[in-house]
């Protein structure tokens, strides 16, 4: 096993890591974001990038931040990474508050504790493949450890590739230039920013794959950037869900993250979801504006919603299944394969609806045909307040 540290500085990452509760393995938390926000200007014409964001990651857990373009992710990053100050607010990384640090104390702590790894890879053209690697430990006038290189050169494939230089590299190979040279300063923290983007494909998966393998051997602890839902599940222990206003909206493993959303906008940005919108009459609720009675399994609404403001049912397609009983008739208007389910549009009085079955369901209750008439029955729904759209 690969130790990842020399001189056993940090011990070895098990191979038994468990994703549903690293925070009993490691106890610590190596992150503290206490209150940051971040406003730039002033006044009316303030922008403000970061709303009152607060949250801790344990020692060695892989953390993603997910949100739409212009949520405050890179904002964080950047805070995180003590590249920008914040408004209000605290960074903590090993108990060690960034912010009160003098500007060269802060350099040096930098460079020794946080990895960068950004979308540009930022290479210096000039330097092989192995001076790119241990240029951090140079400029920090260490020498690198030559055992701890050869494993991280092994590890990355890069050992056949030590002596060139980017240009003679493919993006892959620049992308493990990349997180090699973000390992080797032993970094407490490693911050990663849309690592993956330019990558096809392919060999994106295959780096999601590298990057979480390296993660659990070395024990390092990550905070991912992402827009990419995909490769947050994919990689990640935990997934901070940043609403667009630059705020924190939920912070939670992925089951509950799908399975338990803190609203309705964790529910629609992640994965795929319907809304149906409904009229609610005592125990009675109907597609609006009332074309047909809707099948209702206990006929309660879950305690606490709001019946005053209009309501939309949301529903994913995975959670609806075919039922040729059901009162609630849809057209299927479309069907597409892809491989391992299919996906149907189906009309349901008169709105589109988005259906997902697996080939094992497909098989046991039949394959849906374009123009067919059926029922279907809807489970693990909700009610949100019906989305407001902007003038």
């Amino acid at each position: 096993m690969l130790s990842f540290y020399p001189d056993g500085e940090r011990g070895m990452m098990p191979n038994s890591f468990s994703r549903t509760n690293p925070i009993r393995r490691y106890p610590m938390n190596l992150l503290e974001v206490q209150s940051l926000s971040k406003a730039y200007g002033q006044g009316e014409t303030a922008v403000h990038a970061l709303k009152n964001v607060s949250f801790s990651v344990p020692k060695g857990e892989y953390v993603a931040v997910v949100g739409e373009s212009g949520s405050g992710k890179s904002t964080l990053l950047n805070m995180v990474g003590a590249l920008d100050t914040p408004t209000s607010g605290k960074v903590l990384i090993d108990g060690k508050d960034t912010f009160s640090m003098k500007e060269k104390q802060l350099t040096v702590f930098r460079r020794r504790n946080i990895g960068f790894i950004f979308q540009s890879f930022n290479l210096i053209p000039e330097l092989t493949v192995e001076q790119n690697i241990i240029f951090p430990v140079l400029l920090d006038y260490r020498k690198p450890d030559k055992r701890y290189l050869e494993e991280l050169l092994t590890v990355l494939n890069l050992k056949e590739r030590r002596r060139h230089l980017p240009s003679q590299l493919s993006g892959g190979q620049q992308q493990r230039v990349a997180i090699a040279r973000a390992l080797v300063s032993n970094s407490s923290i490693i911050v990663l920013d849309e690592p993956i983007t330019n990558l096809d494909a392919k060999l994106r998966e295959q780096m999601l794959e590298e990057i979480r393998e390296i993660q659990r051997k070395s024990g390092t602890t990550v905070l991912y950037i992402t827009h990419d839902q995909q490769s947050a599940l994919q990689l990640c222990d935990r997934m901070a869900i940043m609403e667009p206003d630059g705020s924190l909206c939920q912070l939670g493993t992925d089951e509950d993250i799908i399975l338990h959303p803190a609203n309705r906008f964790t529910f629609e940005f992640i994965g795929v979801s319907n809304f149906i919108p409904v009229e609610v009459a005592g125990s009675a609720i109907t597609l609006r504006p009332g074309q047909k009675d809707f099948p209702w399994a206990d006929g309660k609404l879950p305690e606490g919603t709001d019946t005053s403001k209009k309501l939309e049912l949301g529903v994913r397609p995975n959670d609806i299944v075919f039922d040729k009983d059901s009162s609630l008739r849809v057209t299927v208007k479309r069907s597409v394969f892809l491989g391992s389910e299919y996906d149907y549009f189906v009309e349901l009085g008169g709105r589109e609806l988005r259906i997902q079955q697996n080939t094992l369901d497909a098989a046991k209750y039949g394959v849906m045909r374009e123009g067919q008439e059926t029922g279907i029955r809807l489970l693990n729904y909700r009610f949100y307040p019906e989305k407001e759209v902007s003038a």
